[in-house]
């Protein structure tokens, strides 16, 4: 279970950092269905104070998230196989 645990953070955090440093979550939306924070991203526009926001707001909405949640169902999955037959 602790393994879950760090590797739900883990990909949480990293899933986080990569919404809120880079455009890669952005390219392929449409512009309307983007908010100002992200807009802000996408468009190379967004400060400091915006990334460190976009980059909570997806901390906490990474709870809900069924991808966050479906990767560490995996890593943990190949951890146990890797820890089971080795």
């Amino acid at each position: 279970m602790n393994i879950f645990i760090i590797s739900f953070l883990a990909t949480s955090f990293i899933y986080s950092f990569l919404s809120a440093a880079t455009k890669i979550f952005y390219k392929n939306k449409p512009v309307s269905e983007l908010s100002a924070a992200e807009r802000d991203i996408l468009y190379d526009r967004a400060n400091l104070i915006i990334r460190i926001g976009v980059f909570f707001i997806n901390i906490l909405g990474s709870f809900i998230s069924p991808p966050v949640w479906i990767i560490a169902v995996l890593i943990t999955a190949f951890f146990y196989a890797v820890k089971f037959f080795f």
